[in-house]
């Protein structure tokens, strides 16, 4: 597993245009700056948790979208550049071993900012 590194966050905005998930994702992103407004004026620090938490929660919705016409290429591809896989062995992963991988992503990575920034880049357009 790798982290997340520019190529990814175009393959992402694919992804997101392919599955039309820019509204669908707001929710996502407001809690996650809820979560750090919260923190904040506790004087806390977010917690490893909730980030994990919020990053997951936005992965099973992108699978989710994978089910629309065109989508589900476009996830693979996404996923294998921090997989470390080709497309058709992403294709071929069992149920738990996705989850599995998705869930260490969510952990090496903070997906809330990832994803964030990737929906931002796409209104500049």
């Amino acid at each position: 597993m790798r982290k997340l590194n520019t190529q990814d966050i175009f393959n992402f905005t694919k992804v997101m245009k392919a599955a039309n998930l820019k509204e669908e994702l707001q929710p996502f992103f407001s809690k996650s700056r809820e979560i750090k407004e919260k923190a904040d004026k506790k004087g806390i620090k977010v917690t490893e948790k909730d980030v994990k938490q919020i990053g997951i929660e936005v992965m099973l919705t992108i699978i989710e979208a994978a089910g629309n016409m065109g989508v589900e290429d476009k996830v693979y591809k996404f996923l294998s550049g921090p997989f470390e896989m080709d497309e058709k062995s992403i294709a071929g992963l069992s149920i738990d071993s996705l989850f599995e991988n998705c869930e260490k992503m969510a952990s090496e990575n903070n997906l809330s900012v990832f994803f964030n920034r990737a929906v931002n880049l796409m209104k500049q357009k």
